[in-house]
């Protein structure tokens, strides 16, 4: 049985309470990974497109006969607790479903209301019946700058190919 000592009470809770206080508040950031299907986050840009694009399983895809656009919206968090940007890259995993070499054209578009968009174009030649091919942007595409929460692309696909999957990698406040 034990026993405490009217007198102890006080200065002992008060070392209770103190000991569950965090020691130390500094912020820890790490970076984290989040990889979509494109089915859930892509979609044809305008209606026109609409008649052109199959969302499978697999991919959102160009099944027509001519090139569609399609627009993503990526995930990622808030700016940081030191206000830093948090997206550090991002890959759009695209896939060539014809017999011929085909050239896929996306556009990042780093924005958010108020301030100025960034937009970066890319390109990559797909291998016929390819799969898993990417493009990616990363900060050394932003001026060393990391990218803003809001980011999405634009991307005109031909008609046979499509995007697969998103994967983005932000900065996220872990705690201390």
């Amino acid at each position: 049985m034990l026993t405490i000592h009217r007198g102890l009470l006080p200065p002992l809770a008060l070392t209770l309470a103190v000991g569950l206080l965090p020691l130390d508040a500094a912020a820890v950031t790490r970076d984290r990974d989040v990889i979509q299907s494109a089915t859930g986050v892509c979609q044809a840009a305008l209606p026109a497109y609409e008649g052109l694009i199959r969302k499978r399983p697999l991919a959102v895809q160009n099944e027509g006969s001519a090139s569609a656009f399609v627009t993503c919206s990526m995930a990622g968090t808030a700016l940081g607790i030191d206000g830093t940007r948090s997206i550090s890259s991002l890959y759009l995993y695209l896939d060539n479903n014809s017999a011929n070499f085909v050239t896929v054209t996306c556009t990042l578009v780093d924005g958010l209301s108020g301030t100025t968009n960034v937009y970066l174009p890319k390109a990559i030649v797909l291998p016929a019946n390819s799969k898993f091919s990417y493009l990616r942007w990363n900060v050394t595409d932003n001026d060393g700058n990391r990218y803003l929460y809001s980011t999405n692309t634009s991307c005109n696909l031909p008609a046979g190919t499509g995007i697969s999957a998103t994967w983005v990698t932000y900065r996220e406040d872990v705690g201390a």
